[in-house]
Order: C-alpha cells, then structure tokens, then sequence
C-alpha cells in the first residue's frame, strides 16, 4: 500500500493517513519531501514554530522576529517562506542564526533531530472552537467551489470521526504535543492564543497592499459565539470531553 498518495477526487496530496495542502513542493514526490522534512539538518540555535492552522502562528512569528532582533518592524520572513511544507528546504541553509522554522505538521512528521537533541520549540495553541471558526471564515470564498459553504455542513463535516483532514485530526496533533510535553517540558514552550490576545494592546493584522483580503483574518476569544449554534456547542463540549479528559492542555474558551 503506498503511503504517500494523492487523493483521486480533489487531487489533495496524502500521507500516512492525513491530507497536506496543496503545494508545489507537494506537486511531484509527497514521499520523498515528507522524507526530507524529517531527516532536516536542523541546527541548536533553530526556533521551531509549531501550530494547528488558524491557531495564531503569523501573529506569533511577528513576536518571536522582533524578540529576536531587538527591532519592532514587520519581519521580514513570512510564515510560507519559514514553512518547511511550503518552502524549498535548501533556501534554509543560507538564512542566519537563530533561524525561525514553522511547520503545521504533527509532532511525529516534524524533524527528528531538533525533536530528539531538546531544540528550542514554540507550541502556540487555540480553542478549538475558534480555531475552527477561524478555519471556516478562511475558506469560505478564497477556495475553488466552496464559494458558499454553509457553515452547518462544515461543522458536521468536522465532526465525523475518521473523514481526512488537511494536517490530520486537532485533538490527536494536541494529545500527541501534550504526551511530548510530558517528557520534555524543558524545551517546548507552550504558548495559548488566547493569553497573547489579553496581554497585547494592539492585533497584528496582515493586510494586502492593494486592500484585497488575505487570509489572515483579525481573530478573536469568541469568535466562534457568531457561528456556533447552542447544539452545535454542546456537540462540541461532548467531543472535547470524549478526547481531551485525560490531557494536562485546558484551553480557555473565554
């Protein structure tokens, strides 16, 4: 059975039992660059940004570059162009120390050698709900076809057990980062979205030069109270339940 596939029907790449985006770096052989994203030469001074998508991690990689360099200007490196799905992995090798690394991927995709030498890694985190609010308003309208998505038949949709997902499932990406934590609490920072919205002044939001849309949407704590219907939300609180008992992680909803 080959592991590394594209999915028939949208031509959405496939790996190891989760869709990944679509992108060029995908476009000829998913094996061989999943590969190469593992075995990546990481170096003691990288900064690995790791996030479920729509969690905050363009805003926090603002934080991090201007942290780094003592400097409150825009950075000059974007969240695609530090992607190792994104991004040709040998345009790393020429960038100065610390290097900023961002990768959506689950924990156990991500490069071996920073996960197993303690390498410094940023864990941001949303609530789920938002995040998922987040995801919907991304999508709707900015992809091919789902132009007029409802909101309903995305939330049902999500909340089917074992239907692939772009980057695979939040809860099993959050309990396998928890399980991590747990052994290796020295060098993961974890870091709630959440708690930066309340100790920041100002939202950092991308906006296109010629006043298009992007798709860094202002977020915020609550977002999903404009979607979410009262069943819908109690569904959801049964599936956090369900999932998430057993994890030290508690999000904040509010």
């Amino acid at each position: 059975m080959l592991m590394a596939q594209r999915v028939l029907t949208s031509q959405v790449p496939y790996y190891q039992g989760i869709l990944l985006p679509d992108y060029p770096e995908f476009s000829t052989d998913v094996e061989k660059k999943m590969l190469d994203i593992k075995n990546f030469n990481s170096r003691e001074s990288d900064i690995l940004l790791c996030s479920s998508m729509k969690s905050g991690s363009h805003w926090l990689l603002e934080i991090i570059s201007m942290l780094l360099s003592g400097i409150c200007n825009v950075a000059k490196e974007t969240v695609l162009s530090s992607n190792l799905e994104y991004t040709r992995l040998e345009a790393f090798e020429d960038r100065p120390d610390p290097r900023i690394i961002h990768s959506h991927l689950p924990l156990t995709f991500l490069p071996s050698k920073h996960i197993e030498k303690g390498y410094k890694t940023v864990l941001v985190m949303r609530n789920p709900k938002d995040r998922l609010s987040s995801y919907y308003f991304a999508i709707l309208g900015k992809m091919p076809g789902l132009e007029n998505l409802k909101w309903s038949d995305y939330f049902n949709r999500n909340m089917r057990e074992g239907v692939p997902r772009v980057y695979g499932d939040w809860s099993d990406y959050t309990l396998e980062w928890a399980t991590e934590l747990k052994k290796n609490p020295t060098n993961i920072f974890p870091i709630f979205y959440e708690d930066l919205k309340k100790n920041k002044a100002d939202d950092l939001v991308a906006i296109d030069p010629k006043g298009r849309s992007t798709l860094y949407r202002k977020g915020e704590i609550g977002d999903r109270k404009n979607l979410f219907t009262v069943a819908q939300n109690e569904q959801f609180d049964e599936l956090l339940r369900r999932k998430m008992s057993d994890s030290l992680i508690r999000f904040q909803f509010e």
